[in-house]
């Protein structure tokens, strides 16, 4: 399964101002990283991000891409998560709370070698982003 998300183990950086932003702030600076070890079948997710308020904000969760359902952490935000590896240059992770996805994130890589980050979901209004 790691193989198949070779392209995507690497480090980014943000660029805010290239971003479109519908839900929450746009952040001034960001990081986002994906990393896995040797002898592991999952992925792990690293992002942090600082508003323009100074305000630190992070998530790290490990993933396996093998698109089956996984326990998540934070049972709050989702019970469950799922990733697959759609492509080379595509991969998708959704996140499960009562049987319905409350957030969908796609990860590009792009042809300048960029990574896109797109995320789907609704608000509290039941609107969707």
């Amino acid at each position: 399964m790691i193989l198949k998300a070779y392209n995507f183990i690497a480090s980014w950086q943000l660029f805010p101002e290239k971003g479109t932003y519908e839900k929450g702030n746009r952040p001034k600076s960001g990081y986002f990283q994906i990393t896995t070890a040797e002898d592991k079948n999952y992925l792990t997710i690293n992002n942090s991000w600082v508003t323009l308020e100074n305000i630190s904000y992070g998530a790290k969760y490990d993933i396996v891409i093998d698109d089956t359902f996984q326990e998540f952490y934070d049972k709050d935000f989702a019970t469950h998560v799922r990733g697959k590896v759609l492509s080379s240059i595509l991969f998708e992770i959704n996140f499960i709370k009562n049987e319905e996805v409350v957030l969908q994130v796609m990860h590009t890589i792009e042809p300048n070698g960029y990574l896109k980050v797109t995320q789907t979901g609704t608000k509290e209004d039941g609107t969707t982003f």
